[in-house]
Protein backbone atom coordinates (compact mmCIF):
# COMPACT_ATOMS: atom_id res chain seq x y z
CA UNK A 1 0.00 0.00 0.00
CA UNK A 2 1.51 3.68 -0.63
CA UNK A 3 1.88 6.01 2.08
CA UNK A 4 -0.22 8.38 3.69
CA UNK A 5 0.00 11.81 2.47
CA UNK A 6 0.56 12.68 5.89
CA UNK A 7 3.46 10.42 6.68
CA UNK A 8 6.21 12.46 5.88
CA UNK A 9 4.54 15.42 7.86
CA UNK A 10 3.87 13.32 10.93
CA UNK A 11 7.62 12.23 10.50
CA UNK A 12 8.87 15.64 10.17
CA UNK A 13 6.85 17.44 12.89
CA UNK A 14 7.47 14.26 15.72
CA UNK A 15 11.91 14.87 14.77
CA UNK A 16 11.53 18.89 15.18
CA UNK A 17 9.49 17.81 18.44
CA UNK A 18 12.05 15.52 19.75
CA UNK A 19 14.93 18.21 19.22
CA UNK A 20 12.75 21.16 20.69
CA UNK A 21 12.03 18.42 23.79
CA UNK A 22 15.86 18.27 23.66
CA UNK A 23 16.65 21.98 23.75
CA UNK A 24 14.18 21.91 26.43
CA UNK A 25 15.69 19.84 28.74
CA UNK A 26 19.17 20.55 28.36
CA UNK A 27 18.11 24.16 29.51
CA UNK A 28 16.34 22.86 32.52
CA UNK A 29 18.98 20.33 33.52
CA UNK A 30 20.67 20.67 36.38
CA UNK A 31 24.17 19.51 36.18
CA UNK A 32 24.86 19.42 39.83
CA UNK A 33 22.09 16.57 40.60
CA UNK A 34 24.40 14.73 38.17
CA UNK A 35 27.46 12.39 39.79
CA UNK A 36 29.44 9.98 38.70
CA UNK A 37 26.90 7.43 39.64
CA UNK A 38 24.97 8.97 36.62
CA UNK A 39 27.76 8.69 34.54
CA UNK A 40 28.05 4.98 35.34
CA UNK A 41 24.41 4.67 34.74
CA UNK A 42 24.51 6.13 31.13
CA UNK A 43 27.25 3.94 30.17
CA UNK A 44 25.24 0.54 31.31
CA UNK A 45 22.65 1.71 29.32
CA UNK A 46 24.52 2.42 26.47
CA UNK A 47 26.96 -0.35 25.83
CA UNK A 48 24.33 -3.27 27.06
CA UNK A 49 21.44 -2.85 28.84
CA UNK A 50 19.21 -2.03 25.36
CA UNK A 51 20.99 -4.85 23.77
CA UNK A 52 18.87 -6.64 26.35
CA UNK A 53 14.96 -7.44 26.08
CA UNK A 54 12.24 -9.27 28.11
CA UNK A 55 9.11 -9.56 26.17
CA UNK A 56 6.14 -9.24 27.25
CA UNK A 57 3.61 -11.70 27.98
CA UNK A 58 0.52 -11.85 26.35
CA UNK A 59 1.31 -9.25 23.67
CA UNK A 60 3.47 -8.13 21.12
CA UNK A 61 5.87 -6.21 23.12
CA UNK A 62 8.90 -5.95 24.94
CA UNK A 63 10.56 -3.44 27.36
CA UNK A 64 14.57 -3.57 27.23
CA UNK A 65 16.54 -3.00 30.16
CA UNK A 66 17.53 0.03 29.00
CA UNK A 67 13.89 1.44 29.38
CA UNK A 68 14.58 0.20 32.80
CA UNK A 69 17.54 2.14 33.76
CA UNK A 70 15.62 5.20 31.87
CA UNK A 71 12.86 4.75 34.87
CA UNK A 72 15.93 4.61 37.39
CA UNK A 73 17.47 7.61 36.05
CA UNK A 74 14.23 9.53 36.06
CA UNK A 75 13.44 8.47 39.81
CA UNK A 76 17.15 9.07 40.90
CA UNK A 77 17.88 11.80 38.54
CA UNK A 78 14.92 14.25 37.19
CA UNK A 79 13.05 14.24 33.95
CA UNK A 80 15.44 16.01 32.39
CA UNK A 81 18.31 13.80 32.83
CA UNK A 82 16.12 10.77 31.81
CA UNK A 83 14.92 12.41 28.69
CA UNK A 84 18.11 12.95 27.60
CA UNK A 85 19.09 9.50 28.06
CA UNK A 86 16.37 7.84 26.42
CA UNK A 87 17.03 9.78 23.72
CA UNK A 88 20.62 9.21 23.93
CA UNK A 89 20.34 5.46 24.15
CA UNK A 90 17.51 5.18 21.34
CA UNK A 91 19.77 7.31 18.89
CA UNK A 92 22.87 4.22 19.95
CA UNK A 93 19.90 1.47 19.69
CA UNK A 94 19.19 3.12 16.26
CA UNK A 95 22.47 3.18 14.94
CA UNK A 96 23.16 -0.81 16.01
CA UNK A 97 20.18 -1.29 13.25
CA UNK A 98 19.98 0.86 10.70
CA UNK A 99 21.92 3.74 8.40
CA UNK A 100 18.70 5.40 7.76
CA UNK A 101 18.58 8.59 9.03
CA UNK A 102 14.70 8.46 8.93
CA UNK A 103 14.74 5.97 11.12
CA UNK A 104 17.32 6.80 13.24
CA UNK A 105 15.50 10.56 14.09
CA UNK A 106 12.82 9.01 14.04
CA UNK A 107 13.83 6.36 16.70
CA UNK A 108 15.77 8.88 18.96
CA UNK A 109 12.93 11.39 18.41
CA UNK A 110 9.98 9.14 19.92
CA UNK A 111 11.66 8.12 22.64
CA UNK A 112 12.76 11.70 23.49
CA UNK A 113 9.00 12.46 23.19
CA UNK A 114 7.51 9.51 25.13
CA UNK A 115 10.08 9.96 28.10
CA UNK A 116 8.65 13.72 28.22
CA UNK A 117 5.14 13.25 27.83
CA UNK A 118 6.07 10.39 30.97
CA UNK A 119 7.81 13.41 33.15
CA UNK A 120 5.23 15.85 32.53
CA UNK A 121 2.62 13.41 33.44
CA UNK A 122 3.98 12.13 36.89
CA UNK A 123 4.62 16.08 37.89
CA UNK A 124 1.26 16.81 37.13
CA UNK A 125 -0.16 13.47 38.81
CA UNK A 126 2.24 13.64 41.92
CA UNK A 127 4.48 16.60 41.90
CA UNK A 128 8.08 17.34 42.12
CA UNK A 129 9.50 13.60 40.97
CA UNK A 130 12.41 13.66 43.58
CA UNK A 131 10.20 13.79 45.85
CA UNK A 132 8.21 10.77 46.00
CA UNK A 133 11.64 8.57 46.78
CA UNK A 134 11.54 10.49 50.23
CA UNK A 135 8.57 9.13 51.57
CA UNK A 136 9.43 5.13 51.00
CA UNK A 137 8.05 2.77 49.39
CA UNK A 138 4.37 3.84 49.83
CA UNK A 139 0.85 3.50 47.73
CA UNK A 140 1.95 6.46 46.00
CA UNK A 141 5.13 5.77 45.05
CA UNK A 142 3.97 2.62 43.65
CA UNK A 143 1.04 4.40 41.93
CA UNK A 144 3.50 6.30 40.62
CA UNK A 145 5.68 3.63 39.23
CA UNK A 146 2.13 2.21 37.80
CA UNK A 147 1.77 5.71 36.07
CA UNK A 148 5.27 5.87 34.52
CA UNK A 149 5.30 2.46 33.12
CA UNK A 150 1.77 2.61 31.45
CA UNK A 151 2.19 6.19 29.72
CA UNK A 152 5.43 5.49 28.45
CA UNK A 153 4.36 2.20 27.17
CA UNK A 154 1.36 3.67 25.63
CA UNK A 155 2.83 6.81 24.47
CA UNK A 156 6.30 4.81 22.77
CA UNK A 157 3.22 2.11 21.13
CA UNK A 158 1.17 4.80 20.10
CA UNK A 159 3.68 7.39 18.03
CA UNK A 160 4.92 3.44 16.66
CA UNK A 161 2.09 2.01 15.58
CA UNK A 162 0.96 5.64 14.27
CA UNK A 163 4.46 5.96 12.54
CA UNK A 164 3.92 2.14 11.11
CA UNK A 165 -0.05 3.03 10.17
CA UNK A 166 0.94 6.56 7.72
CA UNK A 167 3.90 4.64 6.59
CA UNK A 168 1.84 1.06 5.55
CA UNK A 169 -1.30 3.60 4.29
CA UNK A 170 -3.39 1.32 6.69
CA UNK A 171 -5.82 2.05 9.34
CA UNK A 172 -4.58 3.20 12.37
CA UNK A 173 -6.70 0.98 14.98
CA UNK A 174 -5.81 -0.73 18.34
CA UNK A 175 -5.83 -4.26 18.23
CA UNK A 176 -8.50 -6.06 20.10
CA UNK A 177 -8.10 -9.22 21.95
CA UNK A 178 -10.52 -11.73 20.75
CA UNK A 179 -11.76 -14.37 23.00
CA UNK A 180 -11.22 -18.28 22.32
CA UNK A 181 -14.35 -20.52 22.09
CA UNK A 182 -14.00 -23.35 24.52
Amino acid sequence: MPKHPLFKRFLYTLVAAGGAVVLFSVHRLSLAQLDWRFLLLAICTFAVASRLTIKIPHIKGEITVGDTLIFLALLLYDGEAAILLAGADALGSSLRVSRRPRVILFNAAQMTCSTFLTVWVMRFCFGPILELGRGGYSGRYLGAIFVMAVVQYVANSGLVALYTSLKSGERFCMPRRTRSKT
